[in-house]
């Protein structure tokens, strides 16, 4: 039979015990509350992270997506440059009716007359026959110099000149007033004809500017010589080399590394 003393000794050492359980249980409680804390954080923390990686991942395609554009870009250009340059007379990507347009308006300057030179390369020569040919369709009086050796005042590209009244008054009076200065009547068969050779030589199988251009000529305000002479009532097309400025790529600006010093001195 248990004795008192047996049964305090039995009760204190389960009190020890359970003692010791609540311990281990506040303890494993704490740990798992950290570890709850913890994965919220770093769930968080995580779910942040996606997000920016997303966001990366976005710029990073559409970066490589630029790049795959101008890369694609410049093989069409240098693709159109082993190409020769070529007028069509017929429709071209689905321009036929901007074409028709275009056409009818060099027609009706039927019997301008028109000059046209080229530099001696054998593109450039073939190029000038087939603006020749257009011209002949379109009733205009052509007159074919052949090519021109050396080049002299043909440039690349196609310039279509037109002899022009001077913009500056007679005796040193000033330059005429811009609402009175008219140019001349062979000037709108000379624009006419450029807007129609833009649709071959412009954008995007020609640079913008210089694969053709109308350029009205002025005498010298001097000495009223014009810079190339030719019957005033007609216009000059020169043809010259395909633009270097078509397949050469922008020359980027300078970078400037600004002086540390100059924040440090503000």
């Amino acid at each position: 039979m248990e004795t008192l003393e047996k049964l305090v000794a039995n009760k204190e050492a389960l009190e020890s015990a359970i003692e010791h359980i609540d311990l281990w249980l506040l303890i494993f409680g704490l740990i798992v509350a950290v570890g709850v804390v913890g994965e919220f954080v770093y769930g968080f923390k995580a779910w942040r992270n996606n997000q920016k990686l997303h966001v990366v991942q976005q710029s990073i395609d559409q970066l490589r997506q630029t790049e795959i554009a101008h890369l694609n870009s410049d093989n069409l250009k240098l693709r159109i440059v082993n190409l020769p340059r070529s007028i069509v007379l017929m429709d071209r990507n689905g321009d036929k009716k901007e074409r028709e347009a275009r056409r009818s308006e060099v027609n009706k300057y039927s019997g301008t007359t028109a000059y046209v030179r080229s530099v001696s390369d054998r593109e450039p020569q073939q190029l000038a026959a087939s603006i020749i040919g257009l011209l002949k369709e379109s009733k205009w009086n052509v007159m074919n110099l052949g090519p021109s050796i050396p080049p002299g005042p043909l440039t690349s590209g196609v310039r279509i000149m037109t002899r022009e009244a001077s913009m500056f008054l007679p005796n040193g009076q000033g330059l005429a007033n811009p609402k009175e200065y008219k140019y001349s009547e062979i000037s709108k068969a000379a624009q006419s004809l450029c807007n129609l050779l833009q649709l071959d030589l412009g954008p995007p199988y020609g640079p913008a500017f210089w694969g053709v251009k109308w350029e009205p000529e002025q005498p010298d305000p001097i000495t009223g010589q014009y810079s190339f002479e030719f019957p005033k009532d007609s216009m000059f097309i020169s043809v010259g080399e395909i633009p270097a400025e078509f397949f050469l790529p922008p020359i980027p600006p300078p970078t400037t590394k600004e002086d540390p010093n100059a924040k440090q001195s503000r």
